[in-house]
Order: structure tokens, then C-alpha cells, then sequence
């Protein structure tokens, strides 16, 4: 009768202790734990879960185990592995008590220390005995042990305690302690003795109460000393000093106790987890009111409450349970069997897919495969509809896809397979309707979805392509509302009246008033549509996530998982009172907020019955409660009392590791520490590469933390994490760096960072502060002997640029005089020609007609050659600065005048306008008149030379109040801008054709101006003219330490030694003298046997005496350049050229250059004259292909000759040919190039040889040349016309067939081009001096048919 009552009560009591559902975790050794038998829990001040096992303790973080088992080789190892109490001191050391004895751990050490004891003998001894339990009392810094000998006493801080005797032994068995903090009192409960008191003041253990000797713990509470026994659990008066009956009316072995608020909780071996309120007088036996139990083992050893609320419990064999402080948002209820009361095994009972509830406010569930439930929420019972249940609760298919309530209060049934039923409210009796489609006269039994409208209409979708129907009251059955609507996934009525639903691939909206029907397409599958508070229309979609319809503008606001939806496909869709949204997805449930569209997801760790929920499963309970329906049961919650809530948890750094090695918390490098935590760490350059292990604590929600990490001063940005949180980095370079953490809150948003830890990378030595300042200083050294060498170095560099200046100018100025000197050399050697063979050929000539052609010639040379030693006796005095001026007065006038006078004949040769303008009255001045007249002299000589003909030259004379000033300008070629400023310079000569002079005559102008205090400026642009300035200042008061000569002055004789010596007055004497050709003339010339010969030379005395010479045995052509001397070898194709090197325009090794790549030309000898004796010129004239070359001065005799020479290799290049024709030996050498010319047209003729019709046309376009080049140069060579060459090279092929083979002569003749047969015989006479027959029977037997030759000893 005993056992009836209790269990009665029991039952009753947890029907009341069952109503809520709390989060529940389990963790064992598939967990990491490191033994499924739990014996102690403890939490320590950072937070860490400890948990004391059988093998192992272990320190828990909410994700991960960190086991702590002796080691036998390692001394700081923990004694046992078997753990029995866990206690933390104020240094947050733990307290450890194992079967092979007590222990402290210290963190910071990450080392076990063993305790010791003061014996009755006052002597120190190791606690090897077991600990039962550990209690610190901080406020009298104290911690007691109880063991298996005594209880020991410590002071917090020292690891040798005191035992203390009881009845003056310590050989006794201290099984429990607890502590009375309003009397500072410790209860000991001595095992065969009973329970005792220890009184800290006397510290005397005495006997309390002996009538329980055997317990298993004690614990005191707000109502009292508990005492647990293997009886049952008794509660203690102190007062009365007597003990309670047995709260337990059957014999129940209590493990512990633990005072929750007003719930005291009772842990058993073997019978499970019981709890008392307040007013009960019998444990209750707990469990919890979801599926999930909260214990996997009814032994249970200790109960803890950690910081935040959350109870543990260790269990023998089951590992540890977690229990949450706050209730879970989401009960979860699984179907239970109607019979047993038990959940149902079968999978399907539990995957439902649509609810309804009914007047009662009972729930109708309809699942996947198996039938339909009827939930008592009351009772908690099930009642089972399905096809194998009896007739009343038979339904056609298990497949229930909807169900609804009418205004009748009736449930109708949507069935796949099976139609739609209606169950009776009152009778419960089932009608079942069959669907039949008056349009397509087929039944649809795919039922699907059931609606009811505002006006009791009822609705009714078949799928699988199935149509839409209304229930007819009248009739009594579902008629066919439209046939174009098919496959129809859910429906809704808005607030305004319109129906509007939902398809595979477009959702709809329906006019009840007149059936029209608008459609809307859709990328993805309708599943769910509502209408919010504030009328906006929202339509959950299969894998396109939430959309925000506008029904104005027919536009669509996308939700998705990247706006922090849980999952892209939405279900269900409802709306609590503050008008957020709540949708089941594929991935747990999310509310969305539209104020701020902000979501927030829930998850298994929740209370949901998973993560996957059903389509259409959901609706709202007239309670305001919501119930959503999935794979594995439904939940039913309020979500108005769903609040959101902040983080509770914190961070802390699990581990530091430096080089992949853990970072002991005594290490020197550790500068700041935190509740042993590593907090600030500064570490050498060597050990730069870290791995930060962090963990975010919080026991409950540790699923859903997401984590991001961030080392300030390297990373650049966030690093985020799910499970693994290690930030590991590779050599960081010097430098503070700080790492971060942060965590998502509730609604996946970040929270603010927090700093776990500051890390300095010290510099290697070398880059320390002190070697930087060793640098500075070494830097700052080397930059001042760099400085100071650099200035060393810029000084010698000025100097030595300076030097390498002067070493240039005078380098430059060595150059100019060389090239003076050597256009002084070749300006001599051409006078020096033109006087001695004039003068040999009078002497030869021995007073001949010629003479005083020869003479004068002679004598105009002669003179010339006394103006140019006049010019480098002028520019020595300049040079050298020795000559003294003779000052004396000078009426400039007359100078000016004298000067122009000098040059009028050579104006009127080039056609020149030229003019004197002066003063009206004479202007007198004081200077040496020899070197003025000298400098206009030169002024006015070079303004002839740039001046072309019919130009203009002026010279002009303008008195000023203190000075003088004469102007010569003309219209010549111009002054570059850039050259104005060094035309005063010695040997500089500006690029002209005119510039034939030594380049000193300016510098000798200014040189003299300047002597008299005088300026000479310039002024000229290219192309227009130039005009020179001197200015010479009046008076003589200048030239007061010179003495004045008033003797009247006279030109210079030098002036007119200069005057006499310039070619310009006689250039073009000869040309006038050269008798023009008449047609008498030419034609003689075409006839003559006389060769051509071309002479190029600009000299124009050396051109006329060279045409002079070759006229008699030539026919001479002449040009004064290059340029011209090309144009006339194209017109005249002369036998031979004579050409001059240095030239303007293009000189004599261009011109033969020229000559020689030309094919049409290349065969045309020339000779060069040079005036230099430099091997590098004569090594070039031959580079250039020339075939000879003479020095001037040159002997006219050994011109002749070269020039003959020349041509009579000529004639051996003939005879060559001639030889190469009659198949005869040569040995004779001549030039590659006609060689290999002879061989091309042989080859080419050849090759034709049997064409008559090859003439030259044919032959010149094969050979790549003109007509007539190539006739002037097969002539040139083989002194045959073309057409001659070819037949000669024909019958030569016609010998050569002879000598070879067996053929009639009558035949050879058409084989090579020549059908007459006597005409052949003539040309081959003509060629061979002997007739065909004769040719071959004397040269047959002698032909080398190799090498095309008659041998040279039979040859006559």
C-alpha cells in the first residue's frame, strides 16, 4: 500500500515538475571526455568546467576536453587518475583529492603539487590516502580535507596542513564534510562514529549524534544539514540534535545534495535524479519534459551550479548532463502510441505535415505515412486515426496533407490517395467525399490543401497537375472551380476579400466576385503566402527565399540567406501580434522583424524537433501560441515570450603557443597575467611564430557561437570561424601586436570586439634600439667621410673636369689646327699642281703657243698661295697677340671706299647688287688702318663667299655722337641662331658649300676690333641674310698710351696680296674659255675610237687644266661635284672616271661608293686624286671599290699613264671573255665581279639556247636591267653588241655538242636557236678561224668535257 502512495505521488509530482522544457547537453567520452564516470564538478574563477573522473580530470571550455593523467616520468603529473573532489582556492588553485592523495594544481605552473601533513609527532608527511571531499572556507582562509585517516587542516597559501585527532587518534575515516557559515562550524561525518563537530577556535573534533554511522555525504542547506545515507536522506535539528525520518519510503542510496533557490536537489545511485520544494515532504523523481532526457545513467555521484544558472550532473557510467538555467523557447512534443503512452517508434508518426485545431482546443495532426493524431493537451493522451484503426477512426489514406475546422466546428480531412473526409464534432462519425472533375469526367483523389475563406467557402487543391475545387453545401460535394488553375501549393484571403495562392511556377490572384483570375510568374515554387498587419503581402518560395510582393507595382523585395534568413526555402508562414514574421524553413525556424529586417534563426540547440520542417506544417493555436510541424515531432511555443536576449558568455585564451610549443604560464616572457590567463607577453625575435587558442565560454549556446578574430598590426581583416578557434601565424616580423575577438549575438550581428592579449616581437640584436643608435651614429659618420669625400671627390672631379675642359679645348683646338692644316695642305698641293705642270709643260713645250696659258695659270696659283701664307701669318700675330697697333688717323671714308672699290669686279661677275652708302662729310677716326681694312677685308670677302648670284651686299657707314658704326649685310644663306655666339671662335666654320677658308677670319676681325675698344656684333636668319656691325669709338683719348702716327696711311700691300689671292674674281674664266660643242663635234665624238672619260672636280683652275690634259686622247665630260658627276656617268657611260675626294655635297668615295653598287655601272673604272698622304684614306678609296688612286701634287706623265693602265686591263677583261667563247684555256686574272657578271649571261643565253626568238629584250628583263645598261655594259666588257654576244655564246654551245657527242653538223645547228645551216657555218669560220668539220677532228680528242676547256698544248 506504501509503495502504491508514493508511486502516486511521485507520478502526480512529475506530472508537475515535467511542464517545461530546458536545453540539455551530454557530454562523455565520445565528447572527449576522458571517463564516462563522474565523480566531482567543479568551476573555476575564469569560468572552465572541471570535471573529476574515474580516469582523468578534465578541463571543459564548451567545445573542447583538456585531460590531465599521471605521467610516471614526470613528477608534476597529477598522483591518480581516479578523482573524487575538486575545491579551488582564493589564487584560483585547484584542490584535487584522488585515491593516491590530495593535490594543488597550479595554472600557472601547469604542475600537481602533493600536500602534506603535520602527524601527532609534529613531523611533516606526504596525504597518500584518499580524499573524500574539500571544502574552502575564504573568509577564515582555510580548506579542510577530509581523507581516510583524519581530517586536515590548511591555511590558503601553504601546502602543509595539520591533522586533527579524534578521540586522540587520526586513524579514522572522514567521509563529509560541510560548513555552517552562521555558526563556523564544520560537520564531519566520521564513518562507524557518526556525526561530528569541528570547532574552529578550540579545533576540537567532537561526536554530535552517533545514532547514523554510515552515510555518504553531508550538505548544508537553507532548511538544514542534510545527511545521505545508502538508507535515504535525512535532515539534521541541531537543536533537538536528532535526525528526520527517511525522506525516501524505500531504501534509496543519496550520493549528494544541492540547494537550488527553494529546489533541493538529490542525487542517487541507481534510482535516478530526485528534487523537494517547499511543502513537499517526499523527493520527487525528475525528469524532463521534452524527448530528450537529461540523464543517460540513473547513478548520479555530484550535482554543481555553475556561475550562470546552468546545473551539472556527473553520473557513474553516463558521462555529465547539462541542464539550462532558462526554459527553452520551443517545447517539443513527438506522438505518442495511443496504448502505451510511450513515443512512437515509428519514423513516420512523427513527420507531420498539417495541424488544426478544434473547438476544445485539442490538436488534429496529420502526418507523412501514418494517418492522423488527435492530441489531448490536458491529458496528454493521443487518439490514432489512420487505415488500419478500427471502422470509427478508419480514414482512406495515412497521407494527410491538410486539415481544416469549419464554422460547424467540423474537421475536414485533405488526403493524398484518399480524397477528403469529414469527422462530425459531436459523433465523431467520418464521411468521406470523392472528387470528381465535371470538366475532364475523371476523379482526382491527390487531394491536397484545404482552405476555408471569410465567407465559409470552402476550398480544396489536388495535386499532381489536379484542379481547383469548392465544396457545394447543396450538393454535397467538390465541384470544380477552375480547370486552368492546377497544381495549386497553398491559399490565403487577404483583408480586402481576394483569394491568392500559389503554384510550381506563378502564384494568383482570384476576384470571388466575378472568378477573374490575374496571374503573376514566378522563378520558384510557391509554398506559403500572408498578409501582414500593415497589409504588405509576403510569399514564402521554394529555394528564392522571403519576398515582399507590391501589389501596386507588381515588383518583388528579395529576403535570402545573405540578409540572414536561415534558409533560401520557406514553408510556413504566420504572424505574431507585433507583426513579426515566423517562417519554417529546411534549416530551423527564423522571425523576421520588418521594421528593421532584421532576422533572427533558431535552432535544434532551441528546443526545435530539428532543423527540417514540414511544407504547410504550422498554424496558429487560439492560445497565441504557434506550432510548427517536422520530420522528427512539433513544436509549440509563445512568441511573445520569445525576448532577445545579450551574450552571457566570455572569452578567454585557452593557450598561447610560441613555435608550436604551449607557453608555460611561469615563462619569463609573460609580462601581465590575469586570473592565470596570459594577458601581455613580450618575446624574442626567434620565437615570432604564435597560435592563440580562444574560446568563447558559454555552455548552453556554444553550438551557435560563431567566433571572428583579429591580431591588430597584421591582419588586414577579420578571420571567422565556426569550431576551430586556433589563429595560428607564421613569423611576425617585430612589432606590438594585439589580438582580438568577437562573437555574433542572437540575431547573427558581431558584438563588440574584446582584447585577449598583447604580444611584443622584440628586434633580433641588430635592430634593437641600441644597435639603431650604433647605426645612427656608424650613419652619421659615414655620411660626413661620404660628405667629405664627395666634396674631395666634387673638388677633384671640377679640377679634373676642368683639366679634361682645357685637355678638350686645347684637344679641339690641336683638331682644328690638324684640319687647318691639312685643308691648308690640300689647298697648297692644288696651287702647287697647277704651277709645276703648267710650268713643266713650258719648258717641254719650249715657247709654244701654250705658253702663256700654262704661265699665267702658273702665276694666279702662285699668288694664291701668298694669300693663304698672308691669312696664317695674320692669325699667328692674332694667336699670339705680339703685333702693336700703329695708330694714326684715318678718314674711314676713303677706307670703306678703297675696300669696296677692291671687290666691284667680283660683283659684277656673280650679278651682285652692290653699294657704298656713307656720311656726306668724311668721318675720321684713330686706329691702325692695315688691321681695320684687314678686318672689313674679311667681313666682305666672307659676305661674297655666302652670297649666291644677283644677290645683294651692302656696306654702310653711320656716325654717332661718340662713336662709329659700319654695317656690311647680305642676302647670302644665313647663320643658324645656334651659331651666332661661336662664329668668333678660331678655326669655326659654319656648314656651308662656301666654306672653303681656315675658319680665322672672324676670329681675327674681332681679335682687332677689340684692340681698338671697339664691338663687332651679328645679326642674321637663315635663308634671308646677315648683317655685321662694327662699332670703333671716336677720338684717340683710348689710345693714350700709344703712340699716334699723322702720317696720312695707305692700303695695305698685305690687303692686296689677300685681294689677289681670291679664286672668286676668276671662277668661271675657264668655263667661258671651254669651247661649247657643235653637232660637227658630236658626231665626231660618236664615230671616234677614243674612250670617255668623266673628270669630277671642284676646283675649277684644277678642272679646266685636267680637261686640258685628257682632251687629246679622250673624250673629256667634266663636273664640278659629285652630285653632278653621278647625273653625267648615267648619261654618258664614260670608259673611265677621274674623280677629286674632298668635295662638297657628295664627295669621291661617295661617288665611287655609288659607281661600284650600281650593276648597270659597276664596271666603270675610277681613279681618285686626293691631297692627303694619310693610309687611312687610300685603305678607304679601295674599300670603295676605286680602281686606282694618285696624290696631289701629281706629275701629269704618271697620270696619263695610270689612266692608260686602267683601260688596258680592260682589254684583258675582253680577251677573257673572248677565250671563255672558243672554249680556250685562261689564265689570265681578272675582277670577281666581272666574272661572275660573264658567267650570269652565259648561264642565262644557255638556258634560252634553243629559242630563237632570245633577244636582248628578253635577256635584259632575265638579267634585271635596263636596255641600254645592259648593252653599255656587255660592250664595255666583251666589246660585243648583245645580239653578237648571244650567237657567239650559241655557237660556242653548238662546239661544245660537237666535241661531245655523235651528231651531224647539219643538226647542231637548230639545237642551238640557228636554223640557217650556211649562216651557222659562216658565224662559226668567223668565230673559230676554221670550219666545223675541221674543228672536231682536231679538237675532239683534246676537250675536257669537266671543265668545258681545250687543253692549252693543242690549242694554235
Amino acid at each position: 500500500m506504501n509503495k502504491l502512495k508514493f508511486f502516486l505521488v511521485i507520478s502526480l509530482l512529475y506530472l508537475h515538475a515535467s511542464g517545461q522544457n530546458y536545453p540539455i547537453r551530454h557530454l562523455d567520452i565520445t565528447s572527449g571526455l576522458s571517463n564516462n564516470s563522474v565523480a566531482s564538478i567543479y568551476q573555476d574563477q575564469n569560468g572552465y568546467m572541471w570535471f573529476g573522473t574515474f580516469d582523468g580530470l578534465n578541463r571543459y571550455d564548451g567545445n573542447d576536453f583538456k585531460i590531465y593523467r599521471n605521467v610516471h616520468t614526470d613528477p608534476n603529473s597529477i598522483q591518480g587518475n581516479a578523482i573524487s573532489c575538486i575545491e579551488g582556492d582564493f589564487k584560483n588553485n585547484l584542490w584535487i583529492g584522488t585515491t593516491a592523495g590530495p593535490v594543488v594544481f597550479n595554472a600557472e605552473r601547469t604542475s600537481f603539487t602533493p600536500l602534506q601533513y603535520f602527524g601527532m609527532d609534529k613531523k611533516a608527511k606526504p596525504l597518500k590516502v584518499t580524499a573524500y571531499e574539500i571544502i574552502a572556507v575564504h573568509s577564515q582562509n582555510i580548506i579542510l580535507v577530509a581523507t581516510k585517516e583524519a581530517i586536515v587542516l590548511y591555511k590558503e597559501g601553504e601546502k602543509i596542513g595539520t591533522a586533527i585527532p579524534f578521540k586522540g587518534k587520526l586513524n579514522y575515516i572522514a567521509r563529509s564534510i560541510a560548513y555552517n557559515a552562521k555558526k563556523q562550524i564544520f560537520y564531519v561525518f566520521v564513518t562507524g562514529a557518526g556525526l561530528c563537530q569541528y570547532n574552529i577556535k578550540s579545533k576540537k573534533l567532537t561526536l554530535l549524534n552517533n545514532t547514523i554511522t554510515v552515510a555518504n555525504c553531508i550538505k548544508q542547506t537553507n532548511q538544514g544539514l542534510w545527511i545521505g545515507s545508502d538508507e535515504g536522506a535525512y535532515l539534521y535539528n541541531d537543536s533537538q540534535n536528532a535526525y528526520s525520518n527517511n525522506y525516501f519510503p524505500e531504501k534509496t542510496s543519496v550520493r549528494d545534495f544541492f540547494q537550488q533557490d527553494n529546489r533541493l536537489w538529490i542525487a542517487t545511485d541507481g534510482a535516478g535524479l530526485y528534487t523537494i520544494t517547499k511543502n513537499q515532504t517526499t523527493p520527487v523523481l525528475y525528469r524532463a519534459s521534452g524527448p530528450v532526457s537529461l540523464l543517460k545513467s540513473k547513478s548520479l555521484y555530484d550535482i554543481f551550479e555553475s556561475k550562470n544558472g546552468e546545473m551539472w550532473f556527473g553520473t557513474l557510467r553516463g558521462g555529465v548532463s547539462m541542464m539550462g538555467k532558462k526554459p527553452l523557447y520551443f517545447n517539443h512534443f513527438k506522438s505518442k502510441d495511443p496504448l502505451t503512452n510511450k513515443e512512437d517508434e515509428d519514423p513516420a508518426a512523427n513527420f507531420m505535415i498539417s495541424f488544426c485545431e478544434d473547438e476544445k482546443k485539442n490538436i488534429w495532426i496529420g502526418t507523412d505515412g501514418a494517418g492522423m493524431r488527435y492530441w489531448n493537451r490536458k491529458q496528454n493522451t493521443y487518439e490514432a486515426y489512420s487505415t488500419t484503426s478500427s471502422a470509427s477512426r478508419k480514414i482512406q489514406s495515412n497521407f494527410v496533407t491538410s486539415i481544416v475546422k469549419d464554422s460547424d466546428n467540423a474537421i475536414w480531412v485533405a488526403m493524398w490517395k484518399g480524397g477528403v473526409c469529414r469527422i462530425d464534432p459531436k459523433s465523431k462519425a467520418i464521411q468521406n467525399f470523392s472528387i470528381y472533375n465535371q470538366f475532364t469526367k475523371k476523379a482526382e483523389q491527390e487531394s491536397w490543401l484545404l482552405f476555408l475563406d471569410s465567407k465559409k467557402t470552402l476550398w480544396l487543391a489536388i495535386t499532381n497537375n489536379g484542379a481547383l475545387y469548392q465544396f457545394d453545401r447543396k450538393q454535397n460535394k467538390f465541384i470544380c472551380y477552375s480547370t486552368a488553375l492546377r497544381d495549386v501549393t497553398c491559399l490565403y484571403e487577404t483583408k480586402d476579400g481576394k483569394i491568392w495562392g500559389g503554384t510550381f511556377n506563378s502564384f494568383f490572384e482570384i476576384e470571388p466576385k466575378t472568378k477573374k483570375v490575374k496571374n503573376y510568374h514566378s522563378d520558384y515554387t510557391i509554398r506559403c503566402i500572408t498578409e501582414d498587419q500593415k497589409q504588405n503581402l509576403w510569399i514564402g518560395t521554394v529555394e528564392g527565399g522571403l519576398l515582399l510582393f507590391n501589389r501596386k507595382t507588381g515588383t518583388f523585395k528579395k529576403y535570402t540567406t545573405q540578409n540572414g534568413l536561415s534558409s533560401n526555402t520557406i514553408l510556413r508562414l504566420l504572424e505574431d501580434k507585433e507583426g513579426n514574421l515566423w517562417m519554417s524553413t529546411y534549416h530551423g525556424i527564423s522571425r523576421l522583424n520588418p521594421k528593421n529586417s532584421t532576422f533572427r534563426n533558431f535552432g535544434v540547440s532551441d528546443g526545435l524537433q530539428g532543423n527540417q520542417f514540414s511544407w504547410s506544417a504550422g498554424t496558429e493555436l487560439s492560445t497565441g501560441e504557434f506550432i510548427f510541424g517536422g520530420i522528427n515531432g512539433f513544436n509549440v511555443f509563445d512568441p511573445d515570450n520569445i525576448k532577445d536576449k545579450k551574450n552571457t558568455g566570455k572569452f578567454l585564451l585557452n593557450d598561447l603557443l610560441v613555435n608550436n610549443e604551449s607557453l608555460k604560464m611561469n615563462s619569463p616572457y609573460i609580462i601581465e597575467k590575469k586570473l592565470d590567463m596570459i594577458s601581455a607577453a613580450e618575446l624574442p625575435y626567434d620565437k615570432s611564430a604564435l597560435s592563440f587558442d580562444f574560446v568563447y565560454l558559454d555552455y548552453v549556446n556554444s553550438e551557435k557561437i560563431n567566433t571572428a578574430y583579429y591580431l591588430e598590426g597584421w591582419d588586414k581583416n577579420w578571420n571567422y570561424t565556426t569550431k576551430d578557434n586556433r589563429a595560428n601565424y607564421s613569423r611576425l616580423t617585430e612589432g606590438t601586436y594585439v589580438f582580438k575577438v568577437k562573437t555574433t549575438d542572437v540575431f547573427g550581428n558581431w558584438t563588440n570586439e574584446v582584447t585577449l592579449a598583447t604580444v611584443k616581437i622584440l628586434p633580433p640584436w641588430y635592430r634593437t634600439w641600441w644597435a639603431y643608435t650604433f647605426y645612427l651614429i656608424v650613419a652619421a659618420g659615414a655620411i660626413y667621410a661620404y660628405v667629405d669625400y664627395h666634396k674631395n671627390k666634387e673638388r677633384l672631379r671640377y679640377e679634373i673636369k676642368l683639366t679634361r675642359m682645357e685637355h678638350k679645348k686645347d684637344k679641339e683646338h690641336a683638331e682644328k689646327q690638324f684640319s687647318m692644316f691639312t685643308y691648308m695642305a690640300h689647298e697648297l698641293r692644288t696651287p702647287l699642281s697647277l704651277i709645276i705642270n703648267p710650268l713643266k709643260s713650258a719648258i717641254e713645250r719650249k715657247k709654244r703657243s701654250e705658253d702663256d696659258l700654262d704661265l699665267n695659270l702658273a702665276y694666279k696659283n702662285a699668288k694664291r698661295l701668298l694669300s693663304l701664307t698672308d691669312q696664317l701669318l695674320l692669325f699667328r700675330k692674332a694667336e699670339t697677340d705680339l703685333d702693336e697697333l700703329k695708330i694714326s688717323k684715318i678718314n674711314l671714308n676713303s677706307l670703306c671706299r678703297e675696300i669696296y672699290e677692291s671687290f666691284t669686279q667680283m660683283a659684277g661677275v656673280k650679278s651682285l647688287n652692290y653699294q657704298f652708302i656713307e656720311e656726306e662729310t668724311p668721318t675720321e677716326i684713330y686706329g691702325d688702318y692695315e688691321k681695320i681694312e684687314i678686318t672689313l677685308f674679311n667681313l666682305i670677302s666672307n659676305a661674297f663667299k655666302f652670297t649666291p648670284n644677283n644677290g645683294s651686299i651692302t656696306i654702310q657707314i653711320i656716325e654717332n655722337i661718340a662713336d662709329v658704326s659700319i654695317i656690311i649685310s647680305d642676302t647670302g644663306s644665313g647663320i643658324h641662331e645656334n651659331d651666332i655666339d661661336t662664329i668668333f671662335e678660331k678655326f669655326k666654320q659654319i656648314q656651308s658649300k662656301s666654306s672653303n677658308g681656315f675658319g680665322i677670319g672672324l676670329y681675327v676681325a674681332k681679335y682687332f676690333v677689340n684692340k681698338h675698344y671697339g664691338e663687332i656684333k651679328c645679326e642674321s636668319k637663315v635663308g634671308k641674310g646677315t648683317s655685321f656691325t662694327i662699332t670703333l669709338p671716336k677720338g684717340n683719348s683710348h689710345f693714350a698710351e700709344i703712340n699716334i702716327n699723322e702720317n696720312h696711311p695707305q692700303m695695305s700691300p698685305l690687303v692686296g696680296e689677300l685681294l689677289e689671292g681670291m679664286p672668286a674674281a676668276h671662277q668661271n674664266t675657264y668655263e667661258k674659255n671651254i669651247p661649247p660643242s657643235d653637232p660637227e663635234n658630236l658626231q665626231s665624238a660618236l664615230i671616234t675610237t677614243k674612250k670617255v672619260l668623266l673628270i669630277v672636280e671642284d676646283n675649277p683652275e684644277m678642272n679646266h687644266y685636267l680637261v686640258q690634259l685628257f682632251s687629246k686622247n679622250y673624250i673629256v665630260h667634266s663636273a664640278a661635284n659629285g652630285l653632278e658627276g653621278l647625273k653625267l656617268v648615267e648619261k654618258h657611260m664614260p670608259d673611265i672616271v677621274l674623280s677629286d675626294i674632298s668635295m662638297e655635297g657628295m664627295n669621291g668615295l661617295d661617288l665611287c661608293k655609288k659607281i661600284k653598287q650600281d650593276d648597270d655601272f659597276s664596271h666603270i673604272p675610277v681613279i681618285l686624286l686626293t691631297a692627303t698622304t694619310s693610309n687611312d684614306i687610300h685603305l678607304q678609296s679601295i674599300t670603295e671599290g676605286a680602281d686606282d688612286y694618285v696624290t696631289k701634287p701629281f706629275d701629269s706623265d704618271i697620270l696619263l699613264a695610270r689612266v692608260d693602265a686602267v683601260l688596258r686591263n680592260r682589254g684583258q677583261l675582253r680577251k677573257y671573255f673572248l677565250d671563255s667563247i672558243t672554249l680556250r684555256e685562261n689564265v689570265n686574272k681578272v675582277p670577281l665581279e666581272y666574272k661572275e657578271f660573264l658567267d650570269k649571261c652565259i648561264e642565262i643565253v644557255e638556258a634560252n639556247i634553243e629559242n630563237s626568238e632570245f633577244n636582248l629584250k628578253s635577256f635584259s628583263a632575265e638579267m634585271g636591267m635596263s636596255h641600254s645598261s645592259l648593252y653599255k655594259k656587255i660592250k664595255a666588257i666583251s666589246g660585243q653588241t648583245v645580239n653578237v654576244f648571244i650567237r657567239s655564246i650559241r655557237i660556242r654551245r653548238a662546239a661544245v655538242i660537237m666535241l661531245t657527242e655523235n651528231i651531224n653538223i647539219a643538226q647542231v645547228g637548230p639545237l642551238v636557236g640557228i636554223e640557217d645551216q650556211r649562216y651557222f657555218r659562216q658565224q662559226f669560220v668567223k668565230l673559230f678561224g676554221m670550219k666545223p668539220s675541221e674543228y672536231i677532228k682536231k679538237y675532239r680528242n683534246s676537250f675536257n668535257k669537266e671543265l668545258n676547256i681545250i687543253q692549252k698544248k693543242d690549242v694554235t
